[in-house]
């Protein structure tokens, strides 16, 4: 996986995002309504699972991070005998954040998540998704607009976060090309190096 592939995965996600926004703006349907909310929470659940993927590549043995086996059962989403281990999203947010600034040093992204619309949307959000998925009373289905502009601002909130995080990736994965270009070619650290372009 290479920063590439960052791209490629969460765009399908944006254009979903995208498309959903479209729909509702045409046609303010229950359904449409319900599809923006599920597609807002899936932007946010698989930005957060390809955070996820990112920190596993740059842990891999032939570079120096801290993890602890717990945190990579984490990142991994298994337990250690490999079963699948689920964490709530609001968890997995919090957790994937603290382990990207571990492993990527000299990160220090911060949620922000006591200013708005960082937690109280962030929850509210996740508990309209639930609720239109596990409805456990009668008028769940309804979907207010308040109900889609908190979704709203919550994945703005967390595509501005998902942004800091694919600078950092850029940088590392710069870095750390110019690293193995370095060990490849077996250059001294201390000549001067000029790098394919």
């Amino acid at each position: 996986m290479n920063i590439n592939d960052v791209f490629v995965f969460l765009n399908v996600f944006v254009g979903d995002m995208t498309e959903a926004d479209e729909l509702i703006a045409k046609d303010s349907s229950s359904f449409n309504r319900r599809t923006y909310i599920r597609s807002s929470l899936s932007l946010i659940e698989a930005c957060t699972w390809q955070i996820k993927q990112a920190c596993l590549m740059f842990n891999s043995p032939n570079r120096a991070t801290n993890l602890s086996d717990k945190d990579r059962e984490f990142l991994k989403e298994k337990n250690a005998k490999g079963k699948n281990k689920f964490t709530p999203i609001y968890e997995s947010i919090i957790e994937t954040n603290i382990l990207f600034n571990k492993v990527f040093f000299g990160s220090n992204i911060n949620l922000e998540l006591e200013k708005q619309p960082g937690q109280c949307f962030l929850k509210k959000a996740i508990e309209i998704r639930n609720n239109i998925t596990h409805p456990k009373q009668s008028n769940a289905y309804i979907i207010s607009d308040e109900h889609i502009e908190v979704c709203r601002k919550t994945t703005n909130w967390y595509s501005d976060i998902v942004l800091k995080y694919i600078d950092e990736l850029k940088d590392h994965q710069r870095i750390y090309d110019e690293f193995c270009f370095i060990e490849l070619n077996g250059i001294d650290y201390d000549e001067e190096i000029d790098y394919p372009e």
